[in-house]
């Protein structure tokens, strides 16, 4: 599979926020964070900036050395070994399958809060379901675009809203310093220590937080497509990660002062169907909180883009190596994994259609347990690059460096046990048995097909020019 380099420095930050969707994730997440913890929704974004900047420096060192194809594949492959390599990249790919689905998912709870805004009678699951089918195909379409092409829409779908929800917290607290809010709020910073919690409930708090960040990484799968990938890789991959926790921070913050921090005002805060359109409602006019309803469904949009063009990089990767048909490796004129992609959007498909016969009327159901696989599914994948990039760290003897990345290891386990045990009852306990069986299945694969596939991505790495393996 070979393409030409035509994404730069901003297409590939796009590419991360929008596998991330910082728009969409602010105004759910923290709803339900708040379940948890209260009002210390923004202390666990806080304390969630620490394990995040390690996964992102593990990222970092491995992408800045390595500028191979393929994401996890040819950073775990040039790092630890090709076995290894191919376990981690396939697990990261089978994660990125249910990436789309999941902003399908999104796509159609925005719809639903549309509706809920206009005040629509036809508001509902089916109508949900319907336009996510329909956002999606013709996402489909848009990802075959040049890469180049493709990131700065995303960029615009994305940063036109993260600007709105930013100035509506901007105005909100000029609000909250000057004159109060509509019940006597102001701002609070001692309302946002995490006092009388259980370490529980901190740790599943702190655990959401930074499952908030899964995606960053989505400019390492367009590295052969990137110019100049030993810098504009990692530089992507740390601004996404980065920013999109601040992000968090900042109105997360804005939103429980502008709330208030009473247990009814907390009770309100849990049950707000996005974030920003409610705190936009009450603190700056009604028209700006419909305008970021519909911020919401483009970030799901621009989510499902950015799936599908990551996902069928590396599925397109794996079939040059071997590891999958050889066929679904075809790209093409402008580069763009055709074949590939249309493997993706039907898995998305029949996905969205089995989830939703599962839970016919959650109309969260869908998200939350597709959501629940995919975060174990990233929070494994991250600890292979940890693991990665400690090993190159201790080969240069830079062990000060090596331990912090080694720490990451340990978050990741902590991670993928707070989110398991106590284990999960009713469907969602198939959650920790998906995540498994998709694991065992990538562990299968890698011991079986991981040496061949570690010298035809070598091979193909020589020839585009990529750094090596």
């Amino acid at each position: 599979m070979k393409s030409g380099r035509s994404l730069g420095l901003v297409g590939a930050v796009a590419l991360s926020l929008a596998l991330v969707s910082p728009s969409m994730a602010v105004s759910l997440n923290p709803q339900a964070m708040a379940t948890q913890v209260g009002s210390a929704v923004p202390t666990m974004f806080l304390a969630a900036l620490v394990p995040v900047s390690v996964i992102a420096l593990a990222f970092a060192v491995l992408a800045s050395k390595f500028g191979s194809r393929g994401s996890i594949f040819g950073l775990v492959t040039a790092s630890i070994g090709p076995r290894a390599g191919t376990a981690a990249g396939l697990l990261l790919m089978l994660t990125y399958l249910l990436v789309v689905p999941i902003y399908i998912a999104g796509f159609g709870i925005g719809i639903d809060a549309l509706g809920t805004q206009f005040g629509w009678t036809m508001s509902g699951r089916p109508l949900m379901l319907l336009c996510g089918v329909l956002a999606v195909a013709v996402s489909f379409v848009l990802a075959q675009r040049p890469l180049g092409r493709v990131g700065h829409l995303l960029l615009a779908l994305e940063g036109v809203t993260i600007a709105v929800v930013l100035f509506v917290c901007g105005v909100t607290m000029f609000t909250l310093t000057t004159s109060g809010g509509p019940e006597g709020q102001r701002i609070d910073f001692a309302a946002l220590a995490p006092s009388g919690l259980s370490a529980s409930a901190i740790g599943l708090g702190l655990t959401f937080a930074v499952l908030s960040v899964a995606g960053f990484e989505g400019a390492a799968a367009t590295a052969e497509a990137t110019r100049n990938p030993l810098r504009n890789v990692p530089r992507a991959i740390v601004f996404a990660a980065i920013f999109s926790t601040l992000f968090y921070l900042v109105v997360s913050s804005v939103g429980v002062w502008a709330f208030g921090t009473g247990p009814e005002q907390v009770t309100a805060f849990t049950q707000s169907p996005s974030l920003p359109a409610a705190i936009a409602d009450d603190y700056v006019a009604d028209g700006v909180g419909t305008f970021l309803v519909i911020g919401l469904l483009a970030s799901s949009f621009a989510g499902m883009i950015g799936g599908i063009v990551a996902c069928a990089r590396i599925l397109a990767t794996f079939s040059s190596a071997g590891v999958l048909p050889a066929r679904l490796s075809k790209v093409a004129g402008d580069g763009a994994p055709f074949r590939a992609s249309t493997v993706v959007l039907v898995f998305g498909l029949i996905i969205t259609a089995v989830v939703n016969l599962i839970f016919p009327s959650d109309e969260f159901g869908p998200f939350n347990f597709l959501g629940g696989i995919a975060g174990t599914l990233f929070m494994l994948a991250y600890g292979s690059v940890c693991a990665g990039a400690t090993v190159v760290l201790w080969r240069a003897r830079r062990h000060g460096w090596a331990a912090l990345t080694a720490a990451g290891v340990l978050v990741v386990v902590g991670v993928i046990a707070m989110t398991t045990f106590p284990l999960p009852t009713g469907v969602s306990r198939f959650v920790p048995v998906v995540a498994l069986v998709v694991l065992a299945l990538s562990v299968v694969v890698g011991l079986v097909k991981g040496r061949h596939a570690g010298e035809v991505l070598a091979e193909e790495t020589a020839e585009d020019g990529s750094v090596g393996l």
